[in-house]
């Protein structure tokens, strides 16, 4: 574990931070100063923002790389402070390849700063597809992505297979997974069914039993069986469940909104990046 760790850009007291601006930042100062391989996070989201900080605050950033130290105007508790310093040095070399890149691109651009990213692991499906295609706009072209499974704080439930797409293996040997088909979760009496019950193409709630406690758990997410890998189901997380609305019964789901955007998008050529929708009654 301590060889591993010593390969990762951020130190842990970073994660102590409380103030959501201030880690974000720290972050940045951090890893701008490195020559990053890999990044994974789950929502592609949060790459997006410290990328859009390292830019928007790049003159703070580069003085900070150049003198070792981090802002002080920063929300940092002072003994915090102290512990993040203490793994600073000043590099005046790397500052001046950072104002290079401002220099030459107008901006502080993360294919300047990290010429050698090679992949980026992210969630992939349901609603994160969209921000997913903003992060593409940041990074180079040919960027590779590979989705880090079906994962809550409850329990990895997918292991990754592919490249090209958000589906896992379902991973049978660490919990016991039941299924409900979406049509029938708000039933009087739901079918439950079991992996091997699943169907090709089929939407289900899950069910989930783990071994750190958690019995038949209903953790609202909805799936979809996108093939098998011999009789064990590929899985993809489609949308949150419940997340429904139904003013005259017509049940709009946030996933066909989100694809009724993108499709617009594709046909019109306008960029929307936050929207709203508000149903008249």
């Amino acid at each position: 574990m301590e060889l591993r760790r010593r390969t990762y850009a951020l130190p842990y007291p970073v994660f102590e931070i409380p103030d959501y601006d201030a880690k974000y930042y720290t972050i940045m100062r951090m890893a701008i100063a490195q020559d990053i391989s890999f990044v994974i996070t789950p929502n592609p989201s949060t790459v997006i923002r410290l990328l859009n900080i390292a830019d928007q605050r790049r003159e703070s950033l580069i003085r900070d790389v150049r003198d070792g130290a981090i802002a002080p105007d920063l929300a940092i508790e002072p003994g915090l402070r102290a512990r993040l310093d203490a793994q600073l040095r000043p590099d005046p070399r790397r500052a001046e390849e950072l104002e290079s890149i401002v220099t030459d691109a107008g901006f502080l651009d993360p294919a300047g700063y990290w010429p050698h990213l090679g992949l980026l692991g992210c969630w992939k499906g349901g609603s994160v597809g969209v921000t997913l295609e903003r992060l593409r706009d940041w990074l180079r072209p040919d960027m590779p992505y590979r989705d880090i499974g079906f994962l809550a704080s409850e329990a990895q439930m997918t292991v990754p297979i592919s490249d090209d797409d958000s589906g896992g293996v379902l991973a049978v040997d660490t919990n016991v997974y039941e299924f409900v088909p979406e049509d029938e979760m708000e039933s009087s009496e739901p079918p439950v069914l079991t992996v091997g019950q699943l169907e090709l193409g089929g939407c289900y709630y899950v069910l989930l039993t783990t071994p750190s406690g958690l019995y038949r758990y209903d953790i609202n997410d909805v799936i979809q069986v996108t093939g098998f890998l011999h009789k064990t189901p590929i899985i993809a997380f489609v949308r949150k469940g419940r997340d429904m609305v139904s003013l005259t019964g017509e049940k709009l789901h946030v996933g066909q909104v989100m694809a009724a955007i993108a499709d617009a998008k594709q046909k019109t050529g306008v960029e929307v990046e936050h929207f709203r929708i508000v149903g008249n009654a």
